[in-house]
């Protein structure tokens, strides 16, 4: 579960700086959109990480309330002491809608396949966030240990 939380945790946080860098749009009344493209590496030892992210954000705010819908793509490149050890892709569809109260309510849904370790797996979340805490709904998960 540790490398498929190591394979997952950049696709959460690339959506939560798309969400955090997005705030100032979520004013507009028509809907706005930012296109995500990042690429990084993260040394863990002796296995360094290696991200492309790739995707759309997009803020909506009406009557009902405001939402951001965000599609996106990871790629994850796995090299150990310096050789190529795999890669994997993580496909996501997140959907919040923001609540009168403040709050916010997300669904993610997020499928994972990779070739580093071997796992070919899916992965679904559901998430209230308010008050800066995240309280976790449901969350379905084939991936193995």
């Amino acid at each position: 579960m540790r490398k498929l939380f190591r394979l997952v945790a950049p696709v959460i946080a690339a959506t939560v700086i798309a969400l955090g860098s997005g705030s100032a749009a979520l004013a507009a009344a028509a809907p706005t959109s930012l296109s995500l493209d990042a690429n990084w590496c993260f040394p863990d030892g002796i296995v360094e990480y290696c991200f492309d992210v790739d995707g759309r954000v997009q803020f909506l705010d009406n009557t009902v309330g405001s939402s951001v819908t965000v599609n996106e793509i990871t790629r994850t490149t796995v090299y150990v002491s310096g050789q190529y050890a795999g890669e994997s892709k993580s496909v996501e569809m997140l959907r919040g809608v923001f609540q009168a109260d403040g709050t916010v309510v997300m669904q993610s849904a997020v499928h994972t396949r990779s070739t580093a370790y071997g796992e070919d797996c899916s992965y679904h979340m559901v998430l209230r966030l308010a008050d800066y805490e995240a309280v976790v709904y449901q969350v379905t998960s084939t991936c193995g240990g």
